[in-house]
């Protein structure tokens, strides 16, 4: 279920999040089902996440669940620093060595590339510098959940609010 795999990615910060004092929140349908690996699927809303704490100082992260054209629909907010217009070209492209060596820009990558693989994608929404970024993860939205003995390689995943 999504809403297991979202739990999961929110443990991740809970650490992280008590110590800054931020929040975070998550809204949303929760009937909705994708077809997706759970595994991946927690990697990339884990990625979202840490992303959204470590540049978040005040304030918080909400994570929204919705449908929208039969997409599944998840936007993760924050009220964080933003992204600088020069960057937002480079975002989501393969980082240079000298970049990974310093330990940034592999995480988008890696989210949209993993969404990427099962239908999906991870975009930029929205950015204004000192008022926070909000990043959307876009799955079809399944029709039923797939019984146990399909060949199917990811298993439904259902949103749940918490």
């Amino acid at each position: 279920m999504l809403h297991d795999v979202l739990t999961l990615a929110e443990q991740e910060v809970q650490g992280e999040l008590a110590r800054k004092g931020l929040s975070l929140t998550r809204e949303g349908n929760d009937s909705l089902i994708v077809a997706a690996d759970p595994t991946h699927l927690r990697r990339i809303f884990g990625a979202l996440l840490h992303n959204a704490v470590d540049y978040t100082q005040q304030g918080g992260v909400t994570m929204t669940c919705s449908l929208q054209e039969n997409r599944v629909i998840v936007t993760i907010a924050d009220t964080g620093v933003g992204i600088q217009p020069t960057g937002l070209g480079q975002l989501f492209a393969k980082p240079k060595l000298g970049t990974l060596l310093r330990g940034r820009g592999l995480s988008l990558y890696v989210a949209r590339l993993l969404a990427k693989t099962m239908r999906g994608d991870v975009t930029l929404v929205s950015t204004e510098l000192e008022n926070g970024s909000t990043f959307a993860v876009v799955f079809p939205q399944a029709s039923k959940p797939a019984s146990a003995d399909t060949d199917t390689p990811a298993e439904p995943v259902a949103v749940s609010k918490t």
